[in-house]
């Protein structure tokens, strides 16, 4: 049973929704970095039970695994658990470092998607980043540079 070009098409447009506003809040806000990242896990869901429902062999491809390379961070972080003693510590460590897994993963789920939308993600992320740059030399001329930490301007 194949699935609806349009749903294909839905899923493509969710996913580049998410990595859009990922790379837009990068330098902005954590608050939209997490959207854009339930935004891209709600495409993948989708193309991984889509995958599994409809036996769509096509929706996942196992040639491009050397994106999830990055992902092995994540596996060292678990592995020091062994000689933690601190496990308060480790536990924050593992759940900050979550989305090294995850969009390691989302990127292999999406990378045709990527690959054809790559200059629009860089246009994105460099208007995020000019957009931060200017807040915070706003907020630097507005304050008087009275700060002694320029850093601590956003």
């Amino acid at each position: 049973m194949r699935p609806s070009h349009q749903w294909i098409v839905y899923e493509d447009t969710v996913a580049l929704l998410g990595f859009g506003l990922l790379a837009l809040a990068l330098p902005l806000s954590n608050l939209f970095m997490s959207i854009g990242m339930f935004t891209v896990a709600a495409a993948a869901l989708s193309r991984i039970i889509r995958t599994i429902i409809l036996r769509d062999v096509t929706a996942i491809k196992f040639s491009h695994w050397i994106i999830l390379l990055p992902a092995l961070i994540w596996v060292c972080t678990l592995l020091g658990f062994v000689g933690s003693d601190n496990k308060a510590y480790w536990s924050w460590d593992v759940r900050v470092k979550l989305p090294l897994l995850l969009i390691p993963l989302f990127a292999w789920l999406f990378h045709e998607v990527l690959k054809r939308s790559f200059p629009f993600l860089v246009g994105m992320f460099v208007s995020g980043v000019t957009s931060a740059c200017v807040v915070c030399f706003w907020v630097a001329l507005n304050s008087g540079f009275s700060t002694s930490d320029f850093r601590n301007a956003y």
